[in-house]
């Protein structure tokens, strides 16, 4: 795990020598905000620890599209008799350290196999109701990074999915001691752009477009599967694994038996004007003036490409007076043009030794806009017949293709026009088990008595404390179905040779 391990005090602390067959959990805080885990451990202190990571459902209950990833958070409850965790304490260790924000890990090492379990960052340290001698401390992974954090990137051109969630990171700065491993497909979008949105709802909307997978995997690393993402079981699992409190979701509530996906096609509209300037200010001799050009076309605001930089004479005019009538001082002015997505940042800058209306000021370019919207339908009648008629219907700004969208919609009915079960099953005393498979990992899961033999992926991970020791854990998880593509049946749009070939 890195964090300089060998340091970790296990031996002194309550759980004997490293090579002890008990749970060893760390805690691991960057108290000094400097990017690196010193291999302080603060697991010594911990009495109670919740985690929850993943997402309650599949797709959301009325429908309406597929469910993202909740923020993940670990709860820790921590004994502060000392005073350590105090951050009115001025004489304790911590003292102007204990802050929201810190990065931090916990995981846990058993029978000499290190298992991550969530990392973050503390948020939001609080005594136990008042109480200081107890402190209540949260850690939440990066899914709230993304929420916290909106996002504006250039208008991208011929961009896979991959890539525009990377984009996405880069321009909030995700930090590089939590990493990332997305994995690129060959779809690609002609346009896209992101414009001052929240990232999460930013990378769901790419995420949604192209069927894939996207969360914050247990190491903190921001994780993209396509939806050609071959999953393999890591972990095969029998009834006498579980405990008896074993839930499966009745038929009627995974049943999905028309789809409705909207489908949003863009154009690039011919060269015109994004954007002229209403009013005419005075700039003082030797100053500049910055303003904000708002593209739009027939009164709707859009994005554009090909933007020119505003040519003197044709795009602006200036004089020494307002109505044109005063002496041309065009020639004295200079502009400085920055383009984003769907604005300009323009610097006027007046040269001469005179006071300089801007008369005349706009932007042309290539509108891109949105034809109106098309939806496409699935239908499965067997499935409307047997279980009624269940929606899902998806709604994505990213979904610009017909054709895409009418395989993606018969593709989903094919996988919830019939009942699939989505167990949830619980575990206690089974370290070996209980911590070994991360969110969407797949694990093999066979429940004779229900009739259950099939591989599923970990939606949802759940684990709680049972004694204050941590050498018992509750751990629930919520199971999905999936589909794995065949590596060799046809994906679209498709490269023969490379993501397809023909059968012999």
């Amino acid at each position: 795990m890195g964090g300089r391990y060998q340091t970790f005090t296990y031996g002194s602390q309550k759980y004997g020598a490293s090579g002890s067959p008990h749970i060893l959990w760390a805690v691991e805080i960057d108290w000094d905000a400097d990017g690196i885990f010193d291999g302080t451990n603060e697991a010594r202190y911990v009495t109670n620890l919740t985690a929850t990571r993943g997402r309650q459902y599949y797709i959301n209950p009325n429908g309406d599209g597929f469910q993202p990833m909740t923020v993940g958070r670990i709860d820790i409850t921590l004994d502060n008799s000392s005073r350590r965790f105090d951050p009115w304490f001025t004489h304790g260790p911590l003292y102007g350290k204990i802050l929201p924000g810190r990065k931090a890990r916990v995981w846990l090492r058993y029978q000499g196999q290190d298992y991550p379990v969530m990392a973050g960052y503390v948020s939001d340290p609080q005594p136990v109701s008042g109480d200081y001698s107890r402190m209540q401390l949260t850690i939440l992974d990066g899914v709230q990074y993304l929420v916290e954090n909106p996002v504006s990137v250039l208008l991208q051109q011929n961009i896979s999915y991959a890539d525009a969630i990377g984009a996405i990171l880069d321009a909030i700065d995700w930090p590089t001691v939590w990493g990332r491993s997305l994995e690129t497909g060959i779809a690609e979008l002609p346009y896209w752009w992101a414009d001052g949105e929240n990232s999460q709802t930013a990378i769901q909307f790419l995420v949604d477009a192209a069927l894939g997978t996207f969360f914050v995997a247990a190491d903190g690393k921001a994780r993209f599967y396509s939806r050609n993402h071959i999953s393999t079981s890591v972990l095969s699992t029998d009834q006498v694994d579980f405990g008896r409190q074993i839930i499966i979701q009745q038929p009627w509530e995974v049943v999905r038996n028309l789809v409705r996906i909207a489908v949003h096609p863009l154009t690039v509209q011919s060269p015109g004007d994004l954007w002229t300037m209403g009013d005419k200010p005075f700039i003082n001799p030797g100053e500049s003036l910055t303003v904000f050009a708002n593209f739009s076309y027939l009164g709707a605001e859009c994005p554009a490409i090909n933007v020119v930089t505003p040519v003197a004479t044709t795009d602006y005019l200036a004089n020494t007076a307002s109505d044109g009538s005063g002496t041309d001082l065009t020639a004295s002015i200079t502009i400085q043009m920055t383009v984003f997505s769907k604005t300009a940042k323009i610097v006027i800058t007046n040269n001469s030794a005179s006071l300089a209306y801007v008369t005349l000021l706009k932007v042309r370019g290539d509108a891109i806009t949105e034809v109106d919207t098309t939806t496409v339908e699935a239908h499965d009648l067997a499935s409307q017949a047997a279980f009624g008629k269940h929606e899902f219907a998806l709604d994505t700004p990213w979904m610009r293709n017909i054709n895409n969208a009418k395989a993606f919609a018969d593709m989903i009915k094919v996988s919830m026009a019939l009942p699939r079960s989505f167990p949830q099953v619980m575990l206690e005393g089974r370290p070996d088990i209980q911590f070994t498979p991360d969110l969407f990992d797949a694990v093999t899961v066979h429940l004779e008595s229900m009739g259950i033999n099939d591989d599923f992926r970990l939606g949802r991970i759940e684990h709680q404390w049972l004694e204050s020791t941590g050498q018992s854990v509750r751990t629930i998880w919520k199971l999905e179905t999936f589909e794995n593509f065949n590596e060799d049946s046809w994906q679209f749009p498709t490269r023969i040779g490379i993501s397809s070939k023909f059968a012999l």
